[in-house]
């Protein structure tokens, strides 16, 4: 019994040097790689009294992606100023991470550019050889320019319109006088007159008043109090009011019944605007 005991105890021996001799190597073998070719890591579990145990674990990883940069995109410093199509005025970029993921919102800091406009006075402008007024009459028909009717001899007159109640505006027109244009193809002899404007809105100055005006009783009001009279009227092709060409709304011509004096007005719609063509009927 004494030999079989002393057996049983030798084997014993051999078994804990072989288990020992593992351990070490396992050991070796993991100090000498650390973690597997694909990024695990080994961890042994040696504690006395329990068996070997193998447990392994894959690290989180986290890929970051950068997106091309675009000019005027947040990013791209050197033409931070210079945005592609769709991307009103210069962008910066806002960025914010969650997780293992991150993103980036752009939002506009300029606007589109305000643009200014400039709108000069409303006055008429019109070619240097542009015919602005025919006049037709007994032996003919005779076309005039701007330039032409400038080279001629002005007459200046006051008018403004009786409209509502006074006091009424007054303003001193310059121009050609009817008469000497008629002069070039017949006279007015003794029938109506037809003034025709571009926007097709035509005034008939019948005999009664043609008459009315020369002789010194066509019919005015007094500018302050509204009081009727009547007075002399000289009819002229005007070009220019107070000094300055007629506005786009009225010129480039007007026919307008002037007075020697600023005192008295008349009926706005025998003064028609936009003058184009005047015809003796």
């Amino acid at each position: 019994m004494k030999r079989r005991s002393k057996a049983s105890s030798a084997w014993g021996c051999v078994v804990v040097g072989f288990a020992a001799l593992a351990l070490v190597a396992v050991l070796v073998l993991c100090a000498g790689c650390g973690a597997g070719p694909d990024g695990t890591t080994t961890s042994v579990d040696t504690a006395a009294g329990t068996p070997l145990s193998v447990s392994t674990s894959t690290p989180q990883v986290v890929t970051a992606t950068t997106a091309p940069k675009r000019p005027g995109m947040a990013g791209d410093a050197s033409s931070a100023a210079t945005t592609p199509g769709g991307m009103a005025g210069g962008s910066a970029a806002t960025s914010g991470q969650g997780g293992t993921g991150s993103t980036t919102r752009f939002s506009s800091t300029t606007g589109i550019p305000g643009t200014s406009t400039t709108t000069a006075g409303p006055t008429t402008t019109t070619a240097a050889g542009e015919v602005v007024l025919t006049v037709a009459g007994p032996s003919g028909t005779t076309s005039f320019t701007m330039a032409q009717l400038r080279a001629m001899d002005s007459v200046s007159g006051f008018w403004g319109v009786h409209k509502g109640d006074p006091p009424y505006a007054v303003n001193r027109y310059k121009g050609v006088a009817l008469v000497h244009l008629l002069s070039r193809v017949g006279g007015l002899g003794s029938g109506p007159l037809k003034v025709n404007t571009s926007d097709n809105f035509p005034c008939v100055w019948e005999a009664e008043r043609l008459a009315a005006a020369e002789q010194g009783t066509y019919q005015v009001w007094d500018r302050l109090t509204g009081v009727e009279s009547t007075a002399s009227v000289r009819l002229i092709v005007a070009y220019e009011m107070d000094a300055s060409p007629l506005g786009a709304s009225v010129g480039p011509l007007r026919l307008v019944p002037v007075t020697s004096v600023d005192s008295v007005v008349s009926e706005g719609k025998y003064s028609p605007f936009m003058v184009v063509s005047v015809e003796v009927l």
